[in-house]
């Protein structure tokens, strides 16, 4: 499974960076997200006995089969492990001071799911996804990734156990992305003083 995930990480990438050349910014967002998505889905499978209990998403009185969890349950469970750093709570007003990568990472789901007519309706006075979407939401993907390899670096105990190594696991995520120092990246996004919804 995850060697398939590791190669789907790439060609969402991959497909976003070209979506956004195309300037089809939309689908550049959408595969943006789904990069991430399969991310934190090989975070939670290598570091699966760091998750407290409580906050595995459930169905029916028992855990859910990892492939079945939503990008919602993914980004609660990567900020609240601290793997993305987060300065707001979820549903806080937004405060672009505070706000930090697991924050972003929130945004881009919330465009994504511009997908679906209802949403778009309400969340896209224009009507549309623009260049600056897509190029937002490629910086957070980045540096995203940046935040999970630092974490993919630690070998976890589990992880050592099974004899994987810290290459190995920082590997898994390596998708030959450079990503803007955090700094520069917050200072892009720090021009907006509202809350990020759809970046609209």
């Amino acid at each position: 499974m995850k060697r398939g995930l590791n190669h789907l990480v790439r060609f969402y990438a991959r497909e976003g960076r070209k979506c956004r050349k195309a300037k089809a910014h939309l689908a550049s967002v959408i595969m943006f997200g789904s990069a991430l998505e399969t991310c934190l889905i090989l975070m939670v499978s290598w570091y699966e006995d760091e998750i407290p209990e409580h906050i595995l998403p459930m169905a029916k009185k028992e855990t859910k089969p990892l492939l079945n969890w939503k990008l919602h349950e993914l980004l609660v469970i990567v900020r609240d492990c601290g793997w993305l750093p987060a300065g707001l709570r979820l549903g806080e007003d937004w405060d672009h001071k505070r706000a930090k990568v697991g924050d972003y990472a929130i945004a881009i789901k919330e465009t994504r799911n511009c997908v679906h007519p209802a949403r778009a309706l309400a969340d896209l006075p224009k009507g549309h996804i623009t260049k600056r979407h897509s190029k937002l939401a490629a910086a957070v993907f980045e540096a995203a990734v940046d935040h999970l390899e630092v974490k993919g670096s630690q070998v976890p105990s589990a992880a050592y156990k099974r004899g994987r190594t810290a290459g190995e696991i920082v590997g898994v995520l390596g998708i030959g992305c450079s990503a803007p120092p955090m700094a520069i990246l917050m200072k892009r996004l720090s021009t907006q003083s509202s809350r990020p919804s759809c970046w609209c």
